[in-house]
């Protein structure tokens, strides 16, 4: 749920790669010349990110963080696959508070645990809000 690329920006000038997962054929080329001009290590991939994510479980491949922002509908039932690729730390921008409970609660029951929930009120005066909650791996140190 990469997008045109508003985390996957930040987290490249910090991370030393980013693998950017993202449906829309244009948002992957901008993602791309957008790595080659400011020299940043993005690895943009076109697909939908719940098939990726079903076929990085069955690889077993892990990650240190994922970062996902996916559409209201949240992630269902891939949220176990999610569970299984990421290695330490998930962080994970909801702008559907009930879907984000729904997929909260299949990876809490996974063992991962909740460590902070941040509620931002972007469009004052409606209902709509955004959700981060960071989340770390089972038996990982607290704070860690």
């Amino acid at each position: 749920f990469a997008g045109a690329g508003n985390f996957t920006r930040a987290l490249a000038a910090e991370a030393s790669r980013v693998w950017a997962i993202e449906e829309s054929r244009e948002s992957v080329a901008h993602l791309r010349a957008l790595a080659i001009e400011r020299g940043l290590a993005i690895d943009a991939r076109r697909g939908r990110a719940e098939a990726q994510l079903a076929r990085l479980a069955r690889a077993g491949r892990t990650y240190d963080v994922v970062v996902l922002d996916p559409p209201r509908r949240g992630l269902g039932a891939a949220t176990a696959d999610l569970a299984r690729v990421a290695g330490e730390r998930i962080v994970y921008v909801s702008c559907d508070p009930a879907t984000l409970a729904r997929d909260l609660t299949t990876l809490t029951g996974a063992g991962w645990r909740i460590d902070e929930v941040t509620i931002l009120d972007m469009m004052p005066m409606t209902s709509e809000v955004e959700v981060v909650a960071t989340l770390r791996a089972p038996g990982a140190p607290e704070g860690g």
